[in-house]
């Protein structure tokens, strides 16, 4: 009953390792387990002096032997100093709970290094390109919590993966924070707060749902007019909507070609519309390899390109068939050979003669006699010309003659 009262508990400045922060667990645990086992003690003390209360009534009631009263007195008297001392023991302990109890012992943790990469800096952009950054953010927080523990490390971050017009739109409030000018509890959310209302468009919705409703494939490849679509329909708010009227809607947006393909599938009604999906796209992929085949290009790319033709084509040049240049085996004479005059030539033919010579015995394609070539003289334009002059001039003088 003499036990010292346990000394106050003092908190380290900071916990800087996993062992520090089991010791404060393990502390906690410790006083806890401590105040159940006083608690206990004190029950049973205050038994006994309640017991010791029964027996003053009985004695002050009876002529007790001398002495005994006095006796029991004093006994009720230690019991009653024992509780008190064991209250105290008590508060002590419970006032070393508190302080325990009042640190985040979830949250005492070792810090830890970043393992995601860096996300890249935003300074202005579309309403598409705030969502795609902002999930990002979001997506580094949640991996690496080991590294951004608490509101003012993710506020810090967002503030260092900003620039331009979105720096320009949170900077005051963390400059405030720092000087000790503005108290805000959680500045992380303020940011966010800040920065949708300067990016975000208000009429997202609005516009996603009209595009949802109104938009059209055309020749559009499926798989991108498809992840525009399945963009749209989540910022539209009907990405969790059923499957029915999902199918419905993309049905809608498809060009008739495919729709065509796929007139003669009786679909199951509960279809799921990532299985519509699939199948569209398979028939799509079917649509465009019969139209390879009808182009005459491979289907796949394992298949060997096709060989140049040898042939020409219709509209390349050709030359211009010409005669055979033998008659009878013999080869045809090409250059111009005198056989005399046309007289000549005639009395030759009545003759019975050769018409190239004049011997009998053969005929012109067996005549073997060498004859003087013909020699042909070409004017040139400037020289007939000239002649021409002089004749006309020659008949000129000739009419002044008497």
């Amino acid at each position: 009953m003499n036990e010292p009262l346990p000394t106050p508990y003092q908190l380290p400045a900071a916990i800087t390792n996993d062992a520090e922060a089991a010791q404060l667990i393990l502390q906690y645990g410790i006083l806890t387990e401590n105040m159940r086992v006083q608690q206990e003690l004190i029950q049973l003390q205050v038994d006994k002096m309640e017991r010791l209360d029964e027996i003053i009534a009985q004695l002050q009631e009876t002529n007790p032997p001398e002495g005994q009263a006095s006796r029991t007195k004093t006994q009720r008297t230690a019991v009653d100093t024992t509780i008190q001392e064991m209250s105290a023991k008590i508060q002590a302990l419970e006032q070393h709970a508190r302080t325990l109890s009042n640190q985040p012992l979830d949250l005492v943790r070792h810090q830890q290094r970043p393992r995601l990469p860096d996300v890249e800096l935003f300074g202005s952009g579309t309403h598409e390109e705030y969502t795609s950054w902002k999930l990002k953010m979001r997506a580094k927080f949640f991996g690496d919590s080991q590294a951004y523990i608490n509101d003012r490390d993710c506020s810090s971050y967002i503030l260092s993966r900003t620039k331009g017009k979105a720096l320009g739109a949170i900077s005051p409030a963390m400059d405030a924070v720092m000087n000790g000018t503005l108290a805000e509890p959680n500045l992380q959310a303020r940011f966010w707060k800040t920065l949708d209302g300067t990016f975000l468009d208000p009429a997202a919705r609005l516009k996603a749902l009209e595009f949802v409703r109104t938009v059209k494939q055309g020749n559009t490849d499926f798989a991108s007019h498809l992840q525009e679509f399945n963009l749209k329909l989540t910022q539209a708010g009907l990405s969790e909507s059923s499957d029915e009227q999902r199918i419905d809607y993309l049905r809608n947006s498809l060009n008739t070609k495919l729709l065509r393909a796929q007139a003669g599938f009786q679909a199951d009604l509960s279809e799921s519309y990532e299985s519509y999906t699939t199948r569209t796209r398979a028939t799509w992929e079917n649509l465009r390899t019969l139209d390879r085949i009808n182009l005459g290009k491979p289907t796949y790319g394992s298949f060997s390109p096709a060989q140049p033709r040898n042939t020409p084509e219709p509209m390349d040049w050709q030359s211009t068939p010409v005669a055979s240049s033998t008659v009878r085996g013999k080869p045809i004479r090409k250059t111009r050979e005198y056989w005399g005059t046309p007289e000549e030539v005639q009395k030759r033919r009545t003759a019975g003669l050769c018409l190239r010579c004049g011997y009998t015995g053969h005929r012109v394609l067996d005549c073997n006699v060498t004859l003087p070539v013909r020699k042909i003289v070409v004017a040139s334009m400037t020289t007939l010309r000239t002649k021409s002059i002089e004749e006309d001039s020659d008949d000129e003088e000739g009419k002044d003659m008497p």
